[in-house]
């Protein structure tokens, strides 16, 4: 009896037996698999980019000067075989415990079909230097992961400051 640990949904595993004696190891057997089946309920994932944002973690924005302004989008996705519902009326502008520096720019969709997904785009716009920090949350009919919790994190950056001087010479180099 062999226990694989927690194995992935709709995934194919492989794998070929070895006999081992004094004498040594003996030729493989075949090569043997079994496919995984899916979860019989919706199961969310959010990714950014190609990272994924875990239940109750942080992401992290790229420092951003005071005035402007970094976009990130999020993808909301339904790895199960049952239709994952945001509720709330599928708007996810849940975010709290800041003063408007992180904005959403569109809806999410109310409903993801298995296999499908949604997209929500972030904003972190500081308008000073410092650091800054809001939660986005949605709910969901994802039994273990709702609300999904995702603390934004971002640090605002000053313009450097530009020191110009002039030194104006005459032709024989007198000031």
């Amino acid at each position: 009896s062999l226990s694989a640990g927690s194995l992935d949904p709709n995934t194919t595993y492989y794998w070929q037996l070895y006999g081992r004696n004094f004498c040594g190891y003996t030729a493989g057997s075949d090569v043997m698999s079994f496919t995984t089946g899916g979860i019989d309920a919706p199961e969310v994932r959010v990714t950014a980019g190609t990272q994924e944002v875990l239940h109750s973690g942080t992401y992290t924005f790229e420092e951003t000067m005071s005035g402007d302004e970094t976009e990130v989008t999020f993808t909301i996705s339904n790895d199960g075989s049952q239709p994952l519902e945001l509720t709330g009326a599928g708007n996810l502008d849940q975010l709290a415990g800041g003063a408007g520096i992180f904005q959403i720019t569109n809806d999410a969709e109310a409903v993801i079909q298995p296999r499908d997904s949604t997209n929500i785009t972030v904003v972190f716009a500081p308008q000073s230097a410092g650091e800054f920090e809001e939660t986005l949350s949605f709910t969901s009919n994802d039994a273990d992961e709702s609300p999904f919790i995702i603390t934004l994190k971002g640090s605002g950056v000053a313009h450097p400051e530009m020191l110009v001087t002039y030194n104006y010479q005459d032709e024989d180099g007198n000031p």
